[in-house]
């Protein structure tokens, strides 16, 4: 049953999101006072929506700096984002769907994504997350012991 109402918000998204780039602090207000749930619901088919729009293409990731080549559309997608959700509400939802990592497929949107929270100014929470979620814990709660003892072989 709720993936058959995913799926009508994805084509309700599809349907409407054209018209509603042109007003995205209005957008923003009825994502405020949505449920969680339902907000949650409706970021992913955003972010869906976003991404097979906007970022619906390959980029050879051969070079040095293979991330510029699309660093244009990377920030437009960001500021469209930090419109939607630059309240409080909104940036919690954003957050929630970027650490769960669902909704964030390709890499051009986990970029646009990161950039909107870096610029709502909520980075370190995204960065405590991987930390927690992919680091050693051992590791990281013993390396300055490591680094004062002179034992750590990259300082000298």
């Amino acid at each position: 049953m709720l993936r058959r109402g995913v799926d009508q918000v994805d084509l309700i998204v599809e349907g409407i999101f054209p018209r509603v780039i042109h007003h995205l602090a209005e957008f923003a207000t009825v994502i405020t006072h949505l449920r969680r749930t339902s907000a949650i619901i409706l970021t992913k088919s955003v972010l869906q929506h976003l991404s097979s729009t906007y970022f619906d293409y390959t980029t050879s990731r051969e070079g040095a700096r293979w991330w510029d080549s699309d660093r244009t559309r990377i920030g437009a997608v960001a500021g469209v984002l930090y419109d939607i959700f630059n309240t409080d509400k909104n940036a919690q939802i954003l957050l929630g769907v970027v650490k769960g990592g669902t909704g964030v497929d390709s890499l051009s949107i986990q970029r646009s994504c990161v950039l909107a929270i870096s610029q709502l100014g909520r980075i370190d929470e995204v960065i405590q997350n991987i930390l927690a979620t992919w680091s050693d814990k051992v590791y990281i709660e013993h390396t300055p012991v490591v680094a004062q003892e002179g034992t750590c072989p990259q300082i000298k």
